[in-house]
């Protein structure tokens, strides 16, 4: 339908109509704060524990049955992943294209999302917790 989706715990929180946002794939994305004048503000209060960007259409529900699944960085349709599982430093490395990020004055924390390692052939989720 040519719109943008933002998806955050696996429900809609917001979408863009086309044309509204830059495809041109050099222009920096900002995570967690709104930018003015070149200048980030509004900086998020809270937790982001990974960031997956997509460059085909997901439905709800298949975003929902993967989203505790790992990735490989390998998927078809995956255009950037940041898992942030660095533990501490200042970048964030995308294990998708190698658009690492810089990380301003964020705190790193243990993450306590359960992730699974793999979905069987019946379509159930092996977690490993």
């Amino acid at each position: 339908d040519g719109k943008s989706y933002l998806y955050v715990n696996g429900t809609l929180w917001a979408s863009q109509k086309e044309g509204a946002q830059d495809n041109n794939p050099e222009t920096p994305v900002l995570l967690g704060a709104l930018q003015e004048k070149g200048n980030p503000m509004d900086f998020f209060d809270g937790i982001i524990d990974e960031v997956r960007i997509w460059s085909v259409a997901r439905t709800q529900d298949e975003l929902r049955m993967a989203m505790h699944l790992s990735l490989t960085g390998s998927e078809d349709g995956l255009s950037g992943y940041w898992p942030f599982d660095e533990c501490g430093g200042e970048r964030a490395k995308d294990r998708k294209a190698g658009h690492d990020g810089i990380v301003h004055g964020g705190e790193w924390v243990h993450s306590h999302v359960a992730l699974a390692s793999y979905k069987d052939s019946f379509g159930c989720v092996d977690t490993m917790c």
